[in-house]
């Protein structure tokens, strides 16, 4: 079996791995903690949606910090390999002086060759996040339901106690522009991932000439290390990306559905509306007492349906909520239990 070695590659693919993991690696890593894990907002009936999110954010951030120290213990194990490679030189270029013509005799299997890594390594992935624009989602509602029942809430309240428009920013109040901010941010990620696997492939296809074994399935160090990279790391970083695309998927489909809640509390209170106005009119225009007296008890019925059909709404739609967290957190988990093997790579030690 011969085998080719030029530590110097070694070590430059040490340095591309380093940069990648001090570079690229620690941007996303700050990335994630500045926006992603910015729930500003996520309050009222939006706080159950804080558990998945949190999840995701803090699985993402372990698998970074699994991955920075694997980086890690990649670089050293490349040094140590190329500083022995370095000796073993050393070594059979003392016995060739010694023994002479007979050096071939010595180590018939290992073959010295000058060092011309030079530029040969990226400097890291190039990685550059861009900050998520958040817009925030409650502007247009607040205008729209205070201009929907702004007029009658006075009313309602002083007839019935009940602060209909508080009661509906309370439901409101969570503000889903930014579970859309969250998801464009692990939209970054994503890239992010990406740009650190296709690195340390096109860094692995740098060395793997410069680092021979003589031939597949034969176990040496240069075959162990280039499925490490190839069949765990680069497929380890892709899974990550992958799951940072789905999650993106799922917060824009949250804040799709949250916003569908909200705006059908805002068409029913505007359906109840028009129709109080209707009532209020009759009333004001009454000239004699039975027909006030009438108008006025028809006011109230129509007050006690707004308050009983909202209160429906907001039953039917808070369970049809808590269904989408739920289906939110099981996707979570099948996407674990799909990439469970290559998210190990993250996980050793």
């Amino acid at each position: 079996m011969s085998m080719q070695v030029d530590p110097d590659y070694l070590r430059g693919y040490a340095e591309q791995i380093e940069a990648d993991r001090d570079g690229a690696l620690a941007t996303l890593q700050q990335f994630c903690r500045e926006h992603c894990d910015n729930r500003d907002g996520l309050d009222g009936t939006l706080w159950p949606a804080r558990a998945p999110l949190e999840v995701m954010v803090e699985f993402t951030l372990n698998m970074a910090a699994g991955a920075h120290a694997g980086m890690s213990s990649l670089a050293y194990n490349l040094r140590y390999s190329a500083g022995l490679y370095d000796r073993a030189e050393q070594a059979n270029t003392a016995t060739m002086e010694t023994v002479g013509q007979r050096w071939a005799t010595v180590d018939e299997s290992w073959e010295a060759h000058p060092s011309s890594a030079g530029g040969a390594f990226t400097g890291g992935a190039q990685v550059s996040p861009a900050p998520p624009a958040f817009e925030s989602a409650l502007g247009d509602v607040e205008a729209l339901a205070h201009g929907t029942i702004g007029d009658i809430n006075g009313v309602i309240k002083a007839l019935t106690g009940f602060d209909l428009f508080s009661k509906i920013m309370e439901f409101a109040v969570g503000d889903w522009g930014r579970v859309r901010y969250i998801g464009e941010g692990f939209g970054e990620l994503e890239h992010g991932f990406r740009a650190i696997s296709r690195d340390l492939a096109q860094g692995m296809d740098v060395l793997a000439p410069h680092w021979t074994s003589g031939g597949h399935h034969s176990g040496s160090p240069a075959e162990l290390f280039e499925e490490t990279i190839r069949q765990r790391w680069v497929p380890g970083f892709d899974a990550l990306a992958q799951g940072c695309n789905a999650f993106q998927q799922e917060c824009e489909a949250l804040a799709q559905s949250y916003g569908y809640i909200i705006g059908s509390l805002v068409f029913v209170t505007n359906f109840y509306e028009k129709k109080i106005r209707r009532v209020l009119a009759l009333l004001l225009s009454a000239t004699d007492w039975r027909k006030y007296l009438g108008t006025f008890f028809r006011l109230v019925k129509e007050l006690w349906d707004v308050l009983v059909g909202t209160a429906k709404l907001i039953w039917e739609q808070t369970v049809m909520w808590k269904e989408q967290i739920e289906f939110m957190c099981t996707s979570l988990a099948h996407m674990y239990k799909i990439f469970r093997g290559d998210f190990e790579v993250f996980q050793q030690g």
